[in-house]
């Protein structure tokens, strides 16, 4: 059976490997791109989507562009993903911004209601407003699955937190404390999971696997300059794969708090104590994925 999804998205190199994952994977019925400012800005995260649908020939899949910052704070982007977020590889220019993925959101929502999935990659800040805009049309989502937040391990922004959660912990607080279904992939289960460029050299030659090359191979680069790294973990498509294979991965249900202070903890995630917090705030949050059934699985999907 098909998934009704939207994938809310920062293009940034992996989400573009996401989205490669669930488009060419036929097991998601998509019904929309939701754009956001994270890894790049809303004008280049916007151009990104578009760049991919386009490469990817899915065009008929709408692009709403959202928020170009979140809630309460100004911007942070990611320079690690390189040259208009995806290390260079874009080959059209800007993509018309329509403003409205809030509200789009909250609309396909009420068209398919206890059927629709989020597909969270970037900041929470579409989702948080979408929930602020009308929570009870909202309350109906099927699930919002999430890239985001560090528990055990190091993480990726001051504090130890996650990119993510640390450009919009506002928003991050509102989407945890939802009460629907919620799933998060963090930094650490993903993080012993390791691609290099050769990776791919099984793809079909192509405009895919160029992109795709390019892409790996700049993200690699940019993180060599700064951690040293000649492989990278790729988060986002393991958020994807979680809807396609939920027997790979271990969860655990936890109440989560957001930091907030910029001085001592912004956007780190931590494990609470239920403190009078009701069930349908849990989030099951993942501690282990098996990284040898994604390999498998991803690179076959990008060689379909």
């Amino acid at each position: 059976m098909l998934i009704d999804a939207i994938i809310d998205t920062d293009p940034g190199v992996d989400d573009a490997f996401a989205i490669f994952l669930a488009l060419k994977s036929d097991r998601f019925r998509v019904h929309a791109l939701t754009t956001v400012a994270g890894n790049a800005t809303i004008e280049d995260a916007t151009a990104n989507a578009r760049f991919l649908l386009e490469l990817l020939e899915r065009e008929d899949i709408p692009i709403y562009s959202g928020a170009e910052h979140p809630l309460a704070r100004d911007l942070v982007t990611a320079p690690v993903h390189g040259e208009g977020g995806l290390a260079g590889a874009r080959r059209i220019g800007k993509s018309i911004l329509t403003g409205d993925a809030p509200q789009r959101i909250v609309e396909m929502v009420r068209d398919s209601p206890r059927a629709m999935t989020i597909i969270a990659l970037g900041p929470l800040t579409n989702v948080a407003r979408a929930i602020q805009i009308d929570p009870a049309i909202m309350s109906g989502v099927r699930q919002i699955t999430m890239m985001g937040g560090a528990f055990s391990g190091p993480g990726n922004m001051p504090y130890d937190a996650e990119f993510n959660i640390y450009v919009d912990p506002e928003a991050a607080d509102i989407v945890f404390r939802f009460p629907v279904p919620k799933t998060l992939i963090p930094l650490e289960a993903c993080d012993p999971i390791r691609f290099s460029v050769d990776r791919f050299d099984g793809l079909p030659d192509g405009d895919l696997k160029y992109v795709i090359v390019k892409m790996i191979g700049g993200f690699i680069e940019e993180l060599s300059r700064s951690m040293g790294d000649n492989d990278v973990a790729l988060y986002d498509p393991l958020t994807v794969y979680f809807l396609m294979n939920p027997g790979a991965y271990g969860l655990h249900a936890h109440w989560v708090e957001v930091g907030m202070d910029d001085s001592k903890d912004r956007g780190r995630t931590r494990s609470s104590p239920k403190g009078g917090r009701p069930d349908d705030e849990i989030v099951h949050v993942a501690r282990r994925i098996d990284g040898a059934a994604f390999d498998r699985d991803f690179i076959e999907v990008l060689k379909s």
